[in-house]
């Protein structure tokens, strides 16, 4: 269960920032924490109390600079995604000090909150050792990584799964096949399940993938797909 820290010295904008991240990531399982009280959050890094999967971080904080705690989270939480959100655009060019996810304004983080948050969480997804697709093929068991999945294919009663590199066919249905791994893809039609950060672009009714396979996306998934699209990949 990704464990998501908001850290905003108002208790209005923290307020509000949870409610957005609830809303972003509607039906996943996510410990949710909030800190007001920026001194406080630093000091449960630093002894180790507090390891976020997340970190949504204020920037200019009472006494404290946001960024120099994502440079201290870099050091003692190496694995934690950062998005910062701050009321001010000025600080944009000296967040590239820290290792993070996304910068967002406060101004807009309605509209870009959610996608730098599903960006998070892919990041979270694939980081995981045990993130992957075990299946039996030709008589032996494949141990793929999720990093390397393009999409996977309903054909007959079999599936196929189109890797990077490689493709496979499995008896396993769809649904057992990607067991706890369903959350990381999409479904866009009947016979079609895709990782969406592996989609480059979208042309109409399809999906172009990374190695320029073209997905059917069926009008029963269309609006959910599209919508998951633009949300990750909007700039």
């Amino acid at each position: 269960m990704p464990k998501i820290a908001v850290c905003d010295d108002n208790p209005l904008h923290v307020k509000h920032t949870a409610a957005l991240v609830q809303d972003a990531l509607p039906g996943a399982e996510t410990d949710l924490v909030t800190y007001t009280d920026a001194a406080a959050f630093r000091t449960a890094i630093e002894a180790g109390e507090l390891k976020p999967d997340i970190a949504v971080l204020d920037i200019e904080m009472e006494g404290i600079d946001g960024i120099r705690i994502a440079e201290l989270i870099n050091r003692v939480v190496p694995g934690c995604q950062i998005i910062f959100l701050s009321g001010h655009a000025d600080f944009a060019s000296e967040v590239y000090t820290t290792r993070h996810v996304w910068f967002v304004t406060k101004n807009r983080a309605d509209e870009y909150l959610k996608p730098a948050l599903h960006r998070a969480m892919d990041n979270l997804s694939e980081r995981q050792p045990q993130a992957g697709l075990t299946f039996r093929t030709d008589g032996r068991t494949v141990v793929l990584p999720l990093r390397e999945v393009l999409y996977i294919e309903r054909v007959g009663r079999r599936s196929r799964v189109v890797a990077r590199s490689s493709e496979y066919l499995s008896a396993q249905p769809p649904v057992l096949l990607l067991g706890t791994a369903a959350s990381a893809f999409l479904r866009c039609h009947q016979g079609y399940w895709v990782r969406l950060n592996r989609v480059v672009s979208l042309d109409h009714t399809e999906f172009v993938m990374e190695n320029g396979d073209r997905i059917p996306i069926s009008r029963t998934f269309r609006d959910a797909a599209r919508t998951a699209f633009f949300d990750l990949h909007r700039l």
